[in-house]
């Protein structure tokens, strides 16, 4: 499976009891400076619902941090994450219908709101 963002490579989904868990990864890989070894995904499809991870301002393809010190540079990249994801799953953002957004702090909320746009 082909990344549309980057055109690099991805794990492919994984099916398990009916749920298509989407960008599968272990922590090991994700955050090698940690003692963790988990598997977990970016997203789960579970009948016509998606549940996406929280996501932040980490590309997905390079795990590398995005914005630093920058809430609406980050608040882009989560939002693409979401996006990207979405497609992934054959979905796209217009028939979404809840999400929630959390931020750091009151100085942070114009910022990260431009992004979401």
């Amino acid at each position: 499976m082909t990344s549309p963002s980057e055109g690099r490579q991805v794990k492919a989904p994984i099916v398990a009891g009916g749920h298509t868990r989407i960008r599968p990864f272990n922590t090991r890989d994700t955050y090698p400076e940690q003692n963790l070894d988990n598997d977990l995904c970016q997203a789960v499809v579970a009948g016509n619902t998606m549940y996406v991870r929280g996501q932040i301002g980490q590309n997905l393809d390079t795990n590398e941090s995005v914005g630093i010190g920058d809430a609406e540079a980050q608040a882009e990249q989560a939002m693409a994450n979401i996006k990207m994801l979405l497609e992934e799953a054959g979905s796209r953002m217009e028939p979404c219908s809840t999400g929630r957004s959390r931020w750091p702090g009151p100085a942070w909320t114009e910022a990260c709101r431009a992004g979401e746009r």
